[in-house]
């Protein structure tokens, strides 16, 4: 660790404050601002309209950059997926996916996950610890460096580790990409996703924000959701779907539960039936996702009838419903597919 200010740790505002603490003015307080946030340059040296005494500041004062972007894969549908190292030795995975006239970054929120889905990359390599606020700062950053000639206009937390098991640092992550001084990227353009821990939901909704709620349910009863997400066996089905109906009450943003199909287990005709009836009365939508790693040997995607069959029974019972097939399954980049790498073994590479 290196003494410097980690100013990716703080609010717009707090830097504002940190800076003119130390002798700058306002309007240069928000030049630098803009460099960082709106340009995503991090070399100071760059920054021309500073004084050459404050690109010496910044240069041995502050860290403008958390994370050090060591490898980079390039899907054939265009999507890019970079491995970003952290100071500790960790390294987790990021999505930047493009659409046209749209791009979207999928970010990370810890190093490894604690929940063990089964289905699910992230975890199988244990959890670590959570990212600081600058970290996740750090990767819209560097997002922001891979498009430069266009802008980044949607964020999803839904990379590697459980946003909400980190409420604390996402929570102001989210207030300086949401800031007119940050990122500036509307609330309803950032859709945070959770496996479904219910008191952080409802501590989600308390923010009173309008950030859009994605839920992996991807089982409708608990026998089969403990069976595939252990997170259901400390909050099952009526508890989770409670805090569901608190988030709605509170802020009436539809919700959208992520549902990965896997043949033979969570696919039929009556787990559709049962899955509209757990959601009945809440403002949402289902994305169904067919399975696409071959991560675990447990679980296998369904064949084509069969998400058409599901979907066509949601679809008969008043559920909205689309079908996401995952971008970037080519270079593992996909649902479930994201990795966390820690120091023993972490070889600068991005594995599959």
């Amino acid at each position: 660790m290196n003494g410097k200010i980690k100013i990716l740790d703080f609010t717009p505002e707090e830097t504002r404050r940190v800076l003119e603490n130390e002798g700058w003015v306002p309007y240069k307080c928000g030049q630098f601002l803009e460099w960082v946030y709106r340009k995503a340059v991090i070399d100071p040296n760059l920054m021309t309209d500073l004084s050459l005494d404050m690109r010496e500041f910044a240069r041995n004062r502050i860290d403008i950059c958390l994370v050090e972007t060591l490898a980079e894969k390039i899907s054939a549908d265009g999507s890019v997926k970079l491995l970003c190292g952290l100071h500790d030795g960790e390294a987790v995975e990021i999505v930047l996916i493009k659409h046209p006239g749209r791009n979207t970054l999928c970010l990370s929120t810890q190093a490894g996950c604690r929940y063990g889905c089964s289905f699910c990359a992230s975890s199988k390599s244990g959890f670590s610890r959570n990212l600081s606020v600058g970290e996740i700062i750090s990767q819209v950053v560097a997002a922001k460096r891979m498009f430069p000639a266009g802008r980044l206009n949607n964020i999803v937390y839904m990379g590697v580790g459980e946003p909400l098991d980190n409420f604390k640092n996402v929570a102001k992550s989210l207030d300086i990409i949401t800031s007119k001084s940050g990122f500036n990227i509307g609330q309803r353009k950032i859709t945070v996703s959770t496996c479904g821990i219910a008191p952080q939901i409802i501590k989600f909704a308390d923010l009173g924000k309008q950030y859009e709620l994605s839920v992996s349910l991807h089982a409708p009863s608990d026998e089969t959701r403990n069976r595939i997400m252990p997170v259901n066996k400390k909050y099952p089905l009526r508890e989770l779907m409670g805090a569901c109906a608190y988030f709605y009450k509170k802020t009436k943003r539809e919700i959208t539960f992520e549902y990965v199909l896997l043949k033979d287990v969570n696919d039929s005709e009556l787990d559709a039936e049962n899955l509209a009836g757990l959601i009945k009365g809440l403002k949402s939508k289902v994305n169904v996702i067919p399975y696409n790693s071959s991560l675990c040997a447990e679980f296998a995607p369904p064949d084509k009838d069969a998400v058409k069959l599901f979907c066509d029974r949601l679809s008969r019972l008043m559920v909205k419903v689309t079908v996401r097939h995952s971008r970037g399954s080519d270079i593992g980049a996909a649902c479930g597919q994201l990795r966390f790498f820690n120091k023993n073994t972490k070889t600068g590479h991005i594995g599959e």
